[in-house]
């Protein structure tokens, strides 16, 4: 569960500036989902490589924006 909030907060910080504390819907939900096993491992796998590729995305045009190599 924890993987995937990270992954979510890190998203939101980079597209945004900022992280909302609890975090918000639909995350909320889908998170708490995962904690309470309704969610599948499969899931949850799935959710934070979406992440992970996201936040690898926002990171490059982080990096273009400032010109760093």
């Amino acid at each position: 569960m924890h993987m995937v909030r990270l992954g979510v907060q890190g998203v939101e910080l980079l597209e945004t500036g900022r992280i909302t504390l609890p975090v918000p819907e639909p995350w909320l939900g889908w998170l708490r989902d995962l904690r309470q096993g309704k969610k599948t491992r499969e899931e949850a796998l799935e959710a934070a490589e979406s992440l992970e590729r996201r936040l690898g995305e926002l990171v490059r045009a982080y990096l273009r924006a400032w010109k760093m190599p």
